[in-house]
């Protein structure tokens, strides 16, 4: 029986829309949709059929396209553990056309997780566990969490993930509230699965994004809560640090930002910044404040330009004045800092910003240049001014480019050319431009309608110039453009039309220029046969008209003999000595008859 794609989609895929990671949990026998009591050969080309159908739908832009890269996955694991002939065995799938079971199985069910940890790592779960030797080397792990009680099978929770690994994370937990987790085993693709192994957390995440700026009299600082945080407790103690959170002297503070304006100048303060909870209070986080005034951050500013793309890669160029002995590190992200120029900020978040930009770094008359590769995509530049007590923010500057087109061409049809590209991926659109004796002229083109007209006709006049092409992609902050991709044209030739006037023994040639022109050499060719020539070769040259002037619009005639060995029918046609565009008449004008 054939494979029946369209009953697949609906039965199969249909209910795994969004959700590919339950792939690896469908049964075995509906995720290839094999038929009943096949023979072996039967099974083979069934197989077949369905990986083909996978490879097929997996390169659209659709959730059956997203499924279909999961099943070709677990599909290769699957290969590479049970192997082809295994597969292609109708008794092995026999024995798994039972519906899944989501409970231990007695006598068939894998061994389960063993020492599950969880550690609270912000606001997010971080979970290890170990496995058990008597597992097997094909073991995959379901991993839940129940936020009121233990999962108890693997459906029965919020999913965290299905790994062959041995850690997992959860990256958004309920907050201030005991979750449960638990960790199922299964050997077999998810027809059995183990007892769980467990754990209990509560999550209760800190400040983050802590920055601070001490001028004169006063230190401000500033930070970001978690929404579910009901308040931030601050104390303040001087030349030490606090043992705890309630040590020091309590500092009013918003749920944001405290500003402290009872300091000495001299002295070395020290600040805790609390979470509250309701009560439950997070992880203290630890503000240090050097005494003194921290230099200024106003001459660290960094400028940015783009130099290049190619593929998936912007070449890019930062300066920035010399900043002394400190150590400037830049850094990017898709997004602008949340501390304010000028603010002071622990190492750790320096870290935790971006990444670091590298590159090759040169320093000529106090300014450093560094010339690095990024991928293509909307950049926010942050220059630091790194010391061992922690890093200055200085000035950001942003940069967006995508990818620029290639293979750009462009034929000119008289006073239209005709222009094609490659287009860079996921580029759906660009901005075409060009000059003319009005001004400069864009136009936006869109990716369907380019594939529609099969490229892109634009009207651009007889004069010689240059198009530019640049690509937009969309990103997070919004759309950027790719450097410019440019193709010269040349200047339009003269058109020279004409028609003939057939005499038998000559014919009379009458040429019309759209120009004036000078200097014009024309080839008049005659041939025999059904063929008409293509170029002076294929006939006899019986006329060259050489040194022709034409005012524009101006018809000139000429007499040209016919050879007295002419086989009609036949074909007379001219053709241009390169310095003109010549003009056929209509081809029944051409013929000799």
């Amino acid at each position: 029986m054939p494979f029946d794609a369209w009953r697949y989609e609906r039965e199969f895929l249909r209910p795994l829309r969004g959700r590919p990671d339950q792939v690896p949990h469908t049964v075995l026998a509906a995720r290839y949709a094999v038929p009943e009591s096949p023979t072996t050969a039967e099974l083979s080309r069934h197989l077949a059929e369905v990986r083909a159908y996978w490879q097929s739908r997996a390169a659209g832009p659709d959730f059956y396209a997203e499924l279909c890269r999961a099943l070709l996955v677990e599909d290769g694991r699957m290969r590479e553990t049970v192997g082809d002939p295994v597969m292609s065995s109708p008794q092995w799938w026999t024995r798994r056309t039972a519906p899944t079971t989501l409970t231990p199985s007695a006598g068939t069910a894998c061994p389960p997780p063993g020492r599950l940890l969880a550690t609270v790592s912000g606001a997010a779960v971080v979970l290890d566990w170990q496995e058990d030797p008597a597992a097997g080397d094909a073991v995959r792990y379901c991993v839940l969490r129940g936020d009121e009680r233990v999962p108890a099978h693997p459906d029965d929770g919020v999913l965290v993930a299905t790994t062959p690994d041995l850690q997992a994370v959860d990256a958004h937990p309920p907050v201030a509230t005991p979750v449960h987790y638990a960790v199922f085993a299964t050997s077999d693709y998810g027809q059995s699965w183990s007892a769980p192994a467990t754990v209990r957390a509560v999550v209760l995440p800190p400040v983050t994004e802590v920055g601070h700026v001490r001028e004169s009299g006063r230190i401000t600082a500033t930070w970001q809560s978690h929404p579910a945080a009901v308040g931030v407790r601050v104390r303040r103690t001087a030349g030490r640090p606090p043992v705890s959170a309630d040590d020091g002297q309590p500092v009013p503070s918003s749920s944001t930002s405290f500003d402290d304006r009872n300091i000495r100048a001299d002295a070395d303060y020290f600040y805790s910044v609390v979470a509250d909870y309701g009560g439950d209070l997070a992880p203290m986080v630890v503000v240090a404040v050097p005494g003194g005034t921290a230099p200024p951050a106003a001459d660290l500013r960094l400028a940015v330009r783009l130099l290049s793309t190619r593929g998936q890669v912007a070449r890019v160029r930062l300066t920035w004045p010399d900043a002394g002995d400190a150590d400037v590190q830049v850094r990017r992200a898709s997004h602008a800092p949340r501390w304010r120029t000028g603010s002071r900020i622990p190492l750790a978040d320096l870290d935790r910003f971006g990444e670091e930009v590298v590159g090759q770094l040169s320093i000529q008359d106090g300014q450093r240049t560094l010339d690095a590769d990024v991928p293509v995509g909307y950049h926010v530049y942050v220059p630091f001014a790194v010391r061992s007590d922690g890093a200055l923010v200085g000035r950001s500057a942003a940069q967006g480019a995508a990818e620029a087109v290639s293979h750009l061409q462009a034929r000119r049809i008289g006073d239209t050319v005709l222009l094609s590209w490659r287009w860079p991926q996921p580029t759906g659109f660009v901005e075409v431009s060009w000059d003319t004796p009005d001004g400069p002229v864009s136009q936006r083109v869109g990716r369907a309608q380019y594939d529609q007209d099969r490229g892109l006709r634009v009207s651009f006049g007889r004069a010689a110039g240059e198009i530019w092409v640049r690509a937009l992609s969309e990103t997070a902050s919004g759309p950027v453009m790719s450097p410019a991709a440019s193709v010269h044209i040349g200047a339009s030739p003269v058109r020279l039309t004409y028609r003939l006037v057939d005499r038998r023994r000559h014919v009379t040639v009458e040429l019309t220029a759209d120009e004036d022109c000078a200097d014009v050499r024309v080839l008049v060719v005659v041939s025999s046969g059904q063929a008409l020539p293509a170029r002076p070769a294929h006939g006899v040259v019986v006329e060259e008209l050489d040194a022709l002037s034409f005012a524009a619009g101006q018809a000139r005639t000429f007499d040209v003999a016919l050879p007295a060995d002419l086989r009609r029918p036949g074909w007379m046609r001219c053709f241009d000595g390169e310095t003109v565009a010549m003009v056929d008449p209509p081809i029944e004008n051409l013929r000799l008859r």
